[in-house]
């Protein structure tokens, strides 16, 4: 009589058989065969797999070879080979291992069905209620295993290897072939996994070594599936990289076809420029020969025409003076009329018809002689904000049209500012501010303050210059009121 004691922290089966040592060893025998025939498929899958990822840099070969080792490592544990053979010195190691592999387990398999499937691209808002499911049932499987000790930690997997289920079922409605690798292989695990769960509720009624070892069996097919998946996906992506080629090859090829039919246009454009060149090298001929005839005809005339021009020569003469008298005579009217006191300001608005042509009339005439910068001295210069204005490249001041002539703070339109000095100065100054203000339709009194500022600059000019050589044009340029003016005032713009 045989007495046995086990304790165990969960519900479980234990069946017992009393064999002879040669039935115990056949048994063993075929066992560990098995075993071993299972654990050197593993060992070929994670062997090969590795060899592409090292080939290819693909990061799905990696996770499947994490996943392909953690499972391992959990089998290892559960059937004592690791610590009967691997860490047999190491009671410590095979206690963590026992308790590392199964979240191991989880996080791998999640790790590689996650990317597998797309979902970060594909269902990014339902990847990350997965991603935070798995850290979960992590952390729960380690405090149960260390503290709690509940045995009830099995049920963990049930919903992020659901939830894992559902995005496979979702993905392979969409239209992704390779999900329904996904889901064959899930279910392979779930008929050993249901054994599995009796067991752990003490239902021993399908126990047998064919159950027990259903786990094993179902992930080899597991990971079988699983590689032939990885391997579709990658074919797939294969066939739409090649699909994309041939439509490269395609347009390719269609750009020949219209390179070939370019080139053969312009071998028909050259053989007609051959063509017109061998017509009109015989039209130059023969216009070459019309030409002749004629040239010999003209020679004729032109000695006829000779004693005609000794003839005409005295009347060029006689001409070319009439006409430089005549343009002197237009000059001088030209001039008169310009200067003219009847001009009125419709005919002086025809010349300066708005504030940009005088802005403009008055740059040229105030930068004739070159730009220089009156703070630096500098002689570049780029487009200021203002109409006109230069700006300095060096120091970045800015110089307005209007700065430094006698029309610089202007409170009225620089038409009439300017039709203003062109009548003063024609006048010498005397024009009444009274007609001023009826003719340009601005206040009296601001037409005298103007007024005084221009007999000023007149009269400034006078001392530089003899009258007959000073122009009105010239007295725009007068600048003597403004050389104290503060340098506020001065900018049309701040320096930017």
């Amino acid at each position: 009589m045989y007495y046995l004691r086990i304790r165990s922290t969960s519900k479980t089966s234990f069946l017992s058989c009393l064999r002879t040592e040669q039935k115990i060893t056949e048994q063993g025998q075929a066992e560990y065969g098995m075993l071993g025939l299972f654990y050197g498929v593993l060992l070929i899958m994670v062997v090969y797999n590795l060899f592409l990822f090292f080939f290819t840099r693909d990061l799905s070969y990696l996770r499947y070879v994490l996943y392909v080792l953690s499972c391992s490592l959990l089998f290892l544990s559960e059937d004592g080979l690791g610590f009967q053979y691997l860490w047999s010195a190491f009671p410590k190691v095979n206690l963590f291992i026992t308790l590392c592999s199964p979240p191991l387990l989880l996080l791998t398999f999640s790790l590689y069905v996650r990317y597998f499937l797309e979902l970060p691209q594909q269902m990014p808002r339902f990847n990350s209620w997965i991603k935070g499911v798995v850290f979960c049932s992590v952390a729960f499987l380690f405090l149960d295993a260390v503290w709690w000790k509940s045995g009830l930690s099995f049920w963990l997997y049930m919903l992020p290897y659901g939830m894992l289920f559902l995005a496979a079922f979702r993905m392979a409605q969409r239209g992704f072939s390779p999900a329904r690798f996904i889901l064959v292989a899930h279910s392979f695990v779930s008929v050993s996994v249901l054994f599995l769960v009796l067991r752990k509720l003490g239902i021993s009624t399908f126990t047998n070594a064919y159950t027990v070892y259903s786990m094993n069996t179902t992930f080899v097919l597991e990971v079988v599936v699983l590689s032939y998946a990885l391997g579709e996906k990658i074919k797939r992506i294969q066939d739409a990289t090649i699909k994309a080629q041939g439509k490269l090859v395609k347009q390719l090829r269609k750009k020949h076809v219209v390179q070939e039919q370019l080139v053969e246009q312009m071998r028909q454009n050259e053989d007609l420029k051959d063509q017109l060149n061998q017509e009109l090298e015989s039209l130059v001929t023969q216009r070459t020969e019309e030409l002749r005839m004629q040239g010999e005809t003209i020679a004729g005339q032109n000695r006829n025409l000779l004693q005609a021009n000794a003839l005409l020569a005295l009347q060029s003469q006689a001409i070319e003076k009439l006409n430089v008298g005549l343009q002197q005579d237009l000059q001088r009217s030209q001039t008169a009329r310009v200067l003219s006191k009847e001009i009125d300001f419709g005919e002086f608005s025809q010349l300066y018809p708005d504030k940009d042509a005088c802005l403009a009339y008055l740059a040229e005439l105030k930068w004739a002689s070159g730009y220089q910068c009156r703070k630096c001295g500098h002689d570049k210069f780029c487009e200021g904000r203002e109409p006109f204005a230069r700006r300095c490249t060096k120091c970045r001041y800015v110089e307005s049209a209007t700065a430094y002539t006698l029309l610089q703070k202007c409170k009225f339109p620089i038409v009439k500012a300017l039709y203003a000095v062109f009548l003063l100065f024609t006048h010498k100054g005397n024009y009444s501010a009274l007609e001023f203000s009826r003719m340009l339709d601005l206040r009296r009194a601001t037409c005298w303050s103007f007024s005084q500022k221009v007999v000023q600059a007149m009269s400034r000019q006078a001392v530089l210059k003899p009258v007959e050589e000073a122009t009105w044009t010239q007295l725009l340029l007068d600048a003597t009121d403004n050389a104290d003016a503060d340098e506020e005032e001065i900018h049309e713009a701040e320096v930017a």
